[in-house]
């Protein structure tokens, strides 16, 4: 797989065109295309919080080389805290805060499968940092890594350039 994407050459009439360049512009870019910078982490233990502000969620964190693609970002997991109190994830992307103080995703009705997926656009090309957060209002937040029913689905933070 090729490390980044080519920008394409403006082809000229009559130009001639080495095997080299054809690689480049056509094979190369379409296997890059097919293959592009991809990352993924996965929990396969619980972890808790009480934190009240959000603080970076234990191994679920990415960093990924981009050609300056825009980001697709996806986040599974269960989840809970006592019910009426709430748990909420944000995601953040070298340093900034996606969801800002009400995060991207929460709940406040006990343990539940919680989802999302995230585009973030204006990335320059290099390398970024992908870090879910959490908080909770009051008590013990918990992100479940397995267990037993429905608790056996494992969270995953993943992201990919598009």
């Amino acid at each position: 797989m090729p490390a980044v994407w080519t920008q394409p050459i403006t082809w000229e009439v009559d130009q001639l065109v080495t095997e080299g360049q054809l690689n480049e512009q056509v094979r190369d870019n379409l296997e890059w295309l097919k293959n592009p910078p991809r990352a993924a982490a996965a929990l396969a233990a619980n972890i808790a919080t009480t934190s009240t502000a959000f603080v970076d969620a234990p191994g679920l964190a990415l960093t990924l080389t981009t050609a300056g693609g825009a980001l697709v970002v996806g986040f599974t997991g269960v989840a809970g805290n006592a019910a009426g109190a709430t748990v909420v994830f944000d995601l953040v992307v070298d340093g900034v805060s996606q969801g800002g103080l009400d995060g991207v995703v929460g709940t406040n009705v006990g343990v539940v499968p919680l989802a999302f997926v995230w585009l973030v656009e204006g990335l320059a090309a290099g390398a970024h940092t992908v870090k879910l957060q959490w908080k909770v209002s009051s008590g013990t937040g918990t992100l479940y890594g397995g267990g037993t029913a429905f608790l056996r689905f494992k969270p995953q933070l993943w992201a990919r350039e598009v």
